[in-house]
């Protein structure tokens, strides 16, 4: 709605008389112009206007120490059987120091999400070890300063055991999972999925294990 008011009525509303002055006719009339009124005028209006959109906060305006919404976070994404280990930037098994003779190169293995490395030495062919087969492994065991722990005596038959139904070490478990019949695999276990906190044997607590194993049979 526009707005036209005089200079006296503003007066009025602040109980106030207006001024007069007399003009050449000795009339009296307003101190100042039309013009200069409505002008004086305007710039009250518009004053008074952006006083009271600040106290309401109106035109989108955001008045301090109002609270903002935070930005969106990104998805987390569940990370079944990973090592907590590998929520940082380096993981047990990349911390490790290997020995030059157990010929480990991370960069050229397959990482699975629980930290467990694995590299085909070779190839098999015929039905994949997958879980739920029976499976027949000649196998060596090192720790990773390249001393050998264990082994398939020679001569003996090939350890058996059903892929997945932890009649092994959880590293053997997931490690040997798509081998074929006469492959050959490397297989590098973080301690947490070989035997842990507890000696075994010649295994010290919280050792990270290598294993050459070959797939011997599969059914």
């Amino acid at each position: 709605m526009h707005l036209r008011l005089r200079w006296d009525h503003v007066q009025r509303a602040l109980g106030r008389r207006p001024r007069r002055t007399s003009t050449r006719n000795g009339a009296r009339g307003p101190a100042l112009t039309d013009t200069l009124v409505d002008t004086l005028v305007g710039a009250l209006v518009v004053s008074l206007v952006v006083s009271l959109l600040g106290a309401t906060g109106c035109g989108g305006a955001t008045t301090a120490g109002a609270s903002t919404t935070p930005a969106a976070r990104p998805d987390e994404r569940a990370e079944a059987e990973v090592d907590p280990a590998l929520a940082t930037r380096e993981g047990e098994v990349e911390r490790t120091q290997f020995a030059e003779d157990l010929n480990v190169v991370l960069l050229a293995m397959t990482r699975l999400p629980t930290g467990i490395y694995y590299r085909d030495v070779e190839e098999g062919t015929g039905v994949p070890a997958m879980p739920g087969r029976e499976v027949y492994m000649t196998y060596i065991a090192y720790l990773a300063d390249g001393t050998e722990v264990d082994r398939t005596a020679p001569g003996a038959r090939p350890l058996l055991f059903k892929v997945g139904e932890g009649q092994v070490i959880r590293g053997w478990d997931l490690g040997v999972r798509g081998m074929k019949r006469g492959g050959t695999r490397q297989i590098v276990v973080p301690s947490r999925y070989a035997y842990g906190s507890r000696a075994v044997g010649k295994v010290p607590a919280n050792s990270v294990m290598v294993f050459l194993v070959r797939l011997d049979r599969v059914q």
